[in-house]
């Protein structure tokens, strides 16, 4: 997807550069888009499960959910199985922060963005890091106008200033709205737009678009593990803690 809206951008804005000349307008199709990725996944997963099937002397691929009995055992659901090591590879999922209206109105996430076949018009995304500023410079690449609302006083808040001062410049230059240090307050819908009430500089501002993408951090998919079981020790947001080779307090399991 980011490389459409790569192409997009280069077509649009740049081609001219290139010695290319575009007569007329230039629309981008969304559908065709994330129906080229989709191809993309499904042969991704077709490769991936065929080469588990292809080992199926040396690897046991069961479906299902576990969690820790011990930290020598898990429980599928419908089997009990023993390990000796263990890997913990649950992923992360969108955080949601506890803003006034949130829960009451539809809202996008890194996986539904993806899977949209009708370009919103307008797009605010809630969050200042790597997840926000890729989904909206790639929408607004695609033709969304978009504004970027980030809670801290810079962008991606764990890089060097100066690098992420020139980001946010680079992104207002292809035309982004972004806002640093916007504490959003509400959110609620009116009529066909959604609205986003945020502080700026300790002034109040709203902020209306046709849609919402949340990207406010992630959280750990780990509280159905049952880590306490192992004896595996977890911080803040869900997230296992580790050393520097990725092992758990448990050397065992990582």
């Amino acid at each position: 997807m980011l490389r459409s809206a790569e192409v997009m951008h280069l077509v649009a804005r740049r081609a001219a550069e290139f010695g290319v000349e575009v007569e007329g307008s230039v629309r981008f199709r969304l559908k065709v888009a994330v129906a080229r990725k989709n191809d993309i996944v499904r042969g991704i997963h077709r490769s991936i499960h065929g080469a588990l099937e292809g080992q199926s002397d040396r690897i046991d691929f069961l479906r299902g959910e576990a969690r820790f009995l011990s930290a020598h055992e898990v429980d599928t659901g419908d089997r009990r199985l023993s390990f000796e090591k263990a890997i913990v590879a649950t992923r992360a999922r969108r955080a949601v922060p506890p803003i006034p209206g949130l829960d009451s109105v539809d809202t996008l996430d890194n996986q539904s963005a993806l899977l949209l076949e009708e370009l919103p018009e307008s797009l605010i995304v809630i969050g200042g890091g790597y997840v926000g500023i890729e989904f909206a410079q790639m929408y607004a690449r695609f033709g969304s106008r978009v504004t970027l609302l980030g809670r801290n006083q810079q962008l991606a808040p764990s890089e060097d200033p100066e690098l992420t001062d020139l980001l946010a410049d680079y992104l207002r230059e292809e035309g982004i709205d972004v806002r640093t240090g916007a504490s959003v307050t509400a959110v609620r819908e009116d009529g066909s737009s959604k609205v986003v009430s945020a502080q700026i500089g300790g002034e109040a501002r709203d902020f209306r678009a046709e849609s919402i993408l949340l990207a406010a951090g992630r959280v750990g998919n780990t509280e159905r593990l049952d880590l306490a079981s192992a004896g595996v020790a977890s911080g803040k947001r869900g997230f296992i803690e580790v050393d520097e080779q990725l092992r758990t307090n448990r050397p065992h399991i990582w």
